[in-house]
């Protein structure tokens, strides 16, 4: 993402707060992509390519340039003993070697995992390889209960955090004459509710604006191409943090309905951003997402999501509130920092 929007803010934070040495391995996209081509011409010409480890990979995410950098990481595991692993999207990072490390490598191991039950259920081949590594750091309590019941290994329970200094309300907003709805992000969007709600939104409120924020990649949904139609849509792709931050800030709501979730990017940037959130009701969204900040509405219920909006979008007092208790729900509880140092005493304890 950047280095002040998803997950990865949380290793600069352990750096910066906590007295340990740290080893960071990176995957180059450029690297990955540029192999991805290569197997793509090989496979044309009728090449194969041996790639030993891609039937035991425990789910479909898992490439091969995962694999290679996982081999690395076992083996200087291997030879500093007290060195611990910590992978920070065990959907992706998991790899083969990880899982057939001795037992003293698997027990330094300790995984990320960022997708809701329904995501697990459906792509993890073998629940069992989690079993005997360190633990696994949960963020929300309705992953770590699915997590705890299908597997021996401790797990930690941390928020998602966000980068609140740079993520902030505007200090001179104002209301503007047209309230503006914000969409961000495609990974278990509710793009049908989306639309079918604005439709009704729209009904009450015709000057309501909505700016959406979706990668070019992502918008080949039937329901996308309905709402292109509208001219009170305006599309955002490959944008800078800085303009992000800009759309937060100017924005009256976060809509965003979802189909499921563990955190969302999106809602917490939102929180940091002073940004009343209207979504759904699902999965780990309770952990983040108060009545004070917003309103959560049944999954897909098209007519719930319109009202929660209508009745928001009027309430000047209502929306203050909410802006507050937002931002001060991103200063106390998301902080990156104090998050790491509570991190940091967890995994000091797994590696005694």
């Amino acid at each position: 993402m950047s280095s002040v929007s998803g997950f990865d803010p949380l290793f600069t934070a352990i750096e910066n707060n906590c007295n340990c040495g740290v080893q960071n391995y990176f995957i180059s996209q450029l690297v990955s992509r540029k192999s991805h081509i290569i197997q793509r011409v090989l496979c044309k010409l009728s090449f194969t390519h041996a790639d030993k480890t891609s039937g035991y990979r425990i789910n479909p995410f898992v490439g091969e340039r995962h694999e290679n950098i996982a081999a690395k990481i076992v083996r200087d595991a291997e030879q500093n003993s007290n060195a611990l692993v910590l992978l920070s999207a065990g959907e992706n990072q998991y790899a083969h070697y990880f899982i057939t490390a001795s037992d003293s490598v698997r027990k330094r191991i300790v995984i990320v995992l960022h997708q809701p039950p329904s995501w697990l259920r459906l792509h993890w081949r073998d629940f069992s390889a989690l079993n005997g590594l360190g633990a696994i750091i949960c963020l929300s309590k309705e992953q770590m209960e699915f997590i705890s019941g299908i597997t021996s290994t401790p797990t930690i329970l941390i928020k998602h955090g966000v980068c609140h200094d740079f993520f902030r309300p505007d200090p001179v907003k104002e209301d503007k004459a047209m309230p503006h709805l914000l969409f961000v992000g495609q990974w278990l969007r509710d793009f049908d509710t989306l639309a079918m709600s604005m439709e009704l939104v729209w009904r009450e409120q015709p000057g309501t604006l909505l700016d959406c924020v979706i990668p070019m990649f992502a918008r080949n949904h039937p329901a996308l191409l309905r709402l292109a139609r509208d001219k009170r849509v305006t599309w955002h792709a490959d944008i800078t943090p800085e303009a992000l931050c800009g759309l937060y800030q100017q924005s009256t709501l976060l809509f965003l309905p979802l189909i499921d979730a563990t955190a969302n990017n999106s809602i917490v940037e939102a929180l940091a951003s002073g940004l009343p959130i209207i979504s759904s009701k699902v999965g780990g969204i309770f952990d983040y997402v108060s009545q004070n900040t917003g309103e959560l509405c049944p999954a897909g219920d098209i007519q719930a999501h319109a009202e929660a909006v209508l009745r928001l979008l009027p309430n000047k007092i209502l929306l203050e509130e909410a802006r507050l208790t937002c931002r001060n729900i991103a200063e106390n509880d998301l902080n990156w920092g104090q998050i790491a140092c509570n991190l940091a005493i967890e995994l000091e304890r797994i590696s005694q």
